[in-house]
């Protein structure tokens, strides 16, 4: 017995020592305390090599503009062409040669690149080019213009004007901005009613990636932070265009959290597609907008995913607009006066999925005012404030409402209802495996609504039944 205890007392320190580990080496990152730090390019241009001043008030528009420049132009050479062959006689300095570059002088045709090494390996020697021409030996850069990327340091930067940049090619090329991590490098933007963040795509092959960094109005009122545009009139197939994303990006008042400062939409997108929003925080405090989804007949916006966002004292946190299609968001909160908002009569509308998030709003949820098919509700937290309803469908064609939980923000509960259905506009819908508790009203049926099926649901303490005033609605059979 006494060995026995004598081993258990060894198996038990053994066990003890294996799972320590040394927490002072634990570090936080952005606003995910286990992410992993930014990993910086080395070809990445860094915002201080080119004047920039993380002081708080001096202007690095003109900092801006030069790193982005300076992406065409890694490496300097004095050289000349015959036909489609290069020569270069001198490096100007460090930096080598590579297949692919573009070529920029006096002299040289506009997007020649470097095709091929003959001699040259990097540095002095014949290289083979893409264009036919005749140079004289002149100084000569080689970059790579459409692949841009500016890294800022850690620091406060303050811009007098938007930092813009406008895609100069229809094909493949992206740009990257990339910070130290949110709230430690601070993008600030002084002109009123003006964008932070400009970026114009004109091709479906341009992409961008906005990362690690805080996007803040020092002013009362920016515009955008964000704003994406596309100039392409028509675009038959959006889908099949280049993947974006902007991480771990919060979007705010210079001044703090939800204080004075804002803009009026966090993120504007304007038909450009296949966005993932990760890690981002959409902040207020103005009757604003965290993000809004637009598209066009000709060029609809479609693929947006937000995983893990922080839609926060803005009164709309998502504007679903005309011709989107294809938005999935996942595990994340929205505590604003709307959570999702789909406005009346908004045509080209397809498809919403909303898993594992929560919601705290003072009006909805969720107000679905047009008829958009695949909506798709399941596994989600609802708390519902006096005189509000979390999910309104006004219009609807067919959602699926499943394994939520709806719950009261406040007690005792005074007009607070689950979900309210109105006008039916095409397919059956059904409504089950939720939990329903202590609120007024779990779900109404109003008089124009049409084929729900509310089954199988839970219900504890709440003052009113369901109720139904439609036409060939199914209510309870089995279960409700």
């Amino acid at each position: 017995m006494k060995k026995l205890f004598l081993l258990f007392l060894a198996l038990c320190f053994s066990v003890a020592q294996a799972q320590t580990f040394p927490v002072q080496n634990l570090q936080v990152f952005g606003t995910t305390a286990l992410s992993t730090p930014p990993t910086i390019p080395s070809s990445c241009k860094n915002i201080l090599s080119y004047g920039g001043i993380p002081n708080g008030t001096a202007d690095n528009i003109s900092a801006w503009n030069a790193a982005v420049a300076a992406n065409g132009a890694d490496v300097s050479f004095v050289g000349s062409i015959t036909s489609t062959t290069l020569t270069v006689t001198a490096m100007n300095g460090p930096g080598a040669l590579h297949v692919g570059q573009t070529i920029v002088g006096t002299g040289v045709t506009s997007g020649t690149t470097i095709s091929a090494f003959v001699s040259g390996t990097g540095g002095t020697g014949t290289y083979t080019v893409s264009t036919s021409q005749t140079v004289t030996s002149e100084t000569i850069t080689a970059g790579y213009p459409n692949q841009v990327c500016v890294y800022f340091p850690p620091g406060n930067y303050v811009f007098s004007q938007s930092m813009l940049y406008r895609f100069a090619t229809t094909n493949p090329a992206s740009i990257t901005i990339l910070g130290a991590g949110p709230d430690v490098t601070m993008l600030e933007f002084t002109l009123a009613n003006n964008p932070g963040i400009t970026i114009g795509v004109t091709s479906s092959f341009n992409s961008f990636h906005i990362r690690d960094l805080t996007v803040a109005a020092k002013v009362t009122q920016g515009s955008q932070g964000i704003l994406l545009s596309n100039s392409q009139v028509t675009n038959t197939n959006p889908a099949n265009t280049a993947q974006s994303d902007i991480t771990n990006v919060n979007v705010r008042g210079a001044d703090g959290y939800v204080q004075t400062y804002g803009w009026q939409y966090d993120v504007y997108v304007q038909s450009v597609s296949n966005i993932n929003f990760i890690n981002d925080a959409f902040l207020g405090p103005y009757v604003s907008t965290g993000v809004e989804l637009q598209g066009t007949s000709t060029n609809l916006g479609v693929v947006y995913n937000f995983i893990g966002c922080n839609f926060e004292a803005v009164y709309t946190g998502l504007f679903y607009g005309s011709y989107i299609q294809g938005v999935t968001i996942l595990s994340s909160q929205f505590n604003t006066a709307y959570g999702i908002l789909i406005p009346p009569s908004e045509p080209g509308l397809d498809q919403l999925a909303v898993f594992g998030s929560q919601f705290n709003n003072t009006s909805n949820a969720m107000l679905i005012q047009s008829a958009i098919e695949g909506v798709m509700i399941q596994g989600n937290f609802f708390l519902i404030n006096n005189n509000a309803t979390a999910l309104v469908f006004q219009n609807y064609s067919g959602p699926i409402v499943s394994g939520n939980y709806f719950s009261p923000a406040v007690l005792p509960a005074v007009n607070q209802t689950a979900i309210n259905f109105g006008a039916w506009t095409a397919e059956a819908g059904v409504v089950s495996n939720n939990v329903f508790q202590q609120i007024t009203t779990p779900v109404v049926l109003g008089a124009s609504s049409q084929f729900i099926n509310v089954q199988s649901n839970a219900y504890w303490n709440n003052t009113n039944p369901n109720s139904n005033a439609g036409t060939n609605n199914t209510l309870g059979g089995g279960s409700q």
